[in-house]
């Protein structure tokens, strides 16, 4: 059984389109479980009229907003399934998605989570970015960054997810990410090699594109990482990485601050020298000066 968990936050414009591409699914979700994060406007009465048409879609009210991590948790406990999808409710998944996951998860043993790639697609301008990761991703891959992206390209074992007691509430964002290396830690995760979720953008708020609290759950993260590494030259590694991450951060478009973009990428150089390093240091120094350009205009 497949149960797709979905906590949304004042969506009310987005959470239908959200439910729909569930319900499009080439295989089947057993059940729908939509977490109402405490919004203010209609959300809940957006799911509520959905309900009449889809017997297997449930709304669960939150009294009040309790963040999505927590939500999440929420949902975990309340599913019926043995696997579990989630969707944020500002994406969307192509018809295939969980009919490929599934055929991953029987395919392999000792597999604990399934991801899938994702395109992040802007229709004002009609550019589309697309990510896969990897087919296998291990422990030491997630040290260095959030390859995996997205809990919506997700699809876990609850059991595996009950195990590591599933997502952190004391962190900001990137409580999926922590999720991610927990879950390396104790079996294998996969990836189907093909492009299964969009990301579509719009005009409302994201978590991801809060500069503090983005800033507040990378120092959280790479702290927790930072205290599982015995290996001095992993360590410097890694430590390499967590640079190279802010300063991509700050020559993004909601931050943009280059000069300690680029002194963040001249330390992760510094630390962890290669052919990938200097690729982040044109990388950040080419979106430094494009986002700098478009802030003046």
């Amino acid at each position: 059984m497949i149960t797709v968990v979905i906590p949304v936050h004042n969506r009310a414009q987005l959470i239908a389109r959200a439910i729909t591409s569930v319900v499009s699914q080439t295989l089947p979700a057993h059940e729908i479980v939509v977490i109402d994060d405490g919004s203010t406007d209609h959300t809940a009465e957006v799911v509520n009229d959905l309900t009449k048409s889809l017997s297997n879609l449930r709304l669960i009210p939150l009294k009040e907003n309790v963040g999505a991590a927590e939500a999440r948790n929420i949902g975990i406990e309340k599913a019926r399934g043995d696997l579990i999808a989630f969707l944020d409710s500002d994406d969307v998944w192509y018809p295939e998605k969980l009919n490929k996951q599934v055929k991953e998860f029987k395919a392999s043993k000792n597999i604990v989570a399934v991801f899938c790639g994702l395109v992040a697609t802007n229709s004002g301008t009609g550019r589309c970015s697309y990510h896969i990761p990897k087919p296998k991703i291990d422990l030491v891959d997630l040290y260095h960054g959030n390859l995996l992206t997205t809990m919506s390209c997700a699809l876990i074992s609850k059991k595996t997810l009950l195990d590591i007691g599933g997502f952190d509430v004391s962190l900001p964002p990137c409580e999926d990410w922590d999720l991610f290396i927990r879950l390396a830690e104790v079996g294998k995760i996969s990836v189907v090699q093909e492009t299964l979720v969009e990301q579509p953008m719009h005009q409302g708020p994201r978590i991801s594109r809060d500069k503090q609290r983005v800033l507040a759950g990378f120092d959280a993260v790479f702290d927790k990482i930072y205290a599982r590494i015995s290996d001095p030259h992993l360590m410097k590694r890694v430590r390499g990485s967590y640079e190279m991450r802010m300063a991509d951060i700050y020559s993004s478009d909601y931050c943009c601050e280059p000069v300690r973009a680029m002194w963040h990428v001249c330390k992760g150089l510094l630390l962890a020298p290669s052919r990938g390093s200097l690729r982040s240091v044109r990388r950040v120094a080419k979106a430094s000066l494009k986002n700098s350009i478009f802030r003046r205009t």
